[in-house]
């Protein structure tokens, strides 16, 4: 019985994650990727508050650290491992039925920064979800829990890829601005005089 409970709560988790994941990744490319743009939003706004104090997320704090002190003190854990399986039960079925009642969760724009940061963060919970642990239902808050991080992680470790690709990508339209103006400045002497300027100069596009 015991398997078979672990086995669809495992399910649970990894429909929760997916989703969790897809509305993490939309979010921070909401935000352009920004670290500021992101902590105004979680500051400054009811929906970011609510993304760490809503009453599922403070339940699953509750439980993590109230399963660290019945390890603690040598107490059963079978009542929370019952509600950790309910509560992971409980999220794949609400990914389950959002999807059959086609609701549009937030997932991100299809690019292919945010499909592999997605596709490396759920990979990443897979391996460690195959880690042997002597309590797994611990490790499902653990693994909840350390998403968003590992999501940063991957983030920043993007970010300097995608500001090369953006200077190449600014650097290829300059010139080849640079070249249509090369050649409408043999007709037009004042936007030669332009062309010199701010080409020849350093100074930027006309």
């Amino acid at each position: 019985m015991m398997q078979g409970l672990f086995i669809i709560t495992s399910v649970g988790f990894f429909l929760w994650i997916i989703r969790n994941t897809l509305f993490w990744v939309e979010l921070w490319q909401s935000k352009e990727y920004r670290v500021d743009r992101l902590s105004v939003h979680l500051r400054e706004t009811i929906q970011g508050k609510q993304l760490f104090f809503s009453p599922v997320s403070i339940g699953k704090w509750l439980l993590l650290f109230g399963y660290g002190i019945l390890l603690f003190t040598g107490t059963s854990t079978y009542l929370y491992d019952l509600a950790i399986a309910a509560l992971y039960v409980f999220e794949g079925s609400r990914v389950i039925y959002e999807g059959v009642q086609r609701y549009k969760f937030r997932r991100p724009v299809r690019t292919v920064k945010s499909i592999t940061i997605s596709l490396l963060s759920v990979f990443f919970v897979a391996i460690l979800y195959c880690f042997p642990v002597p309590y797994p239902y611990l490790w499902f808050l653990v693994l909840d829990r350390m998403l968003i991080l590992l999501i940063v992680v991957f983030i920043f470790l993007f970010a300097f890829p995608t500001e090369m690709y953006i200077h190449l990508r600014i650097q290829k339209a300059k010139a080849l601005i640079g070249t249509y103006a090369y050649r409408y400045c043999k007709y037009d002497p004042f936007a030669r005089y332009r062309y010199n300027r701010y080409f020849c100069c350093g100074n930027g596009g006309i």
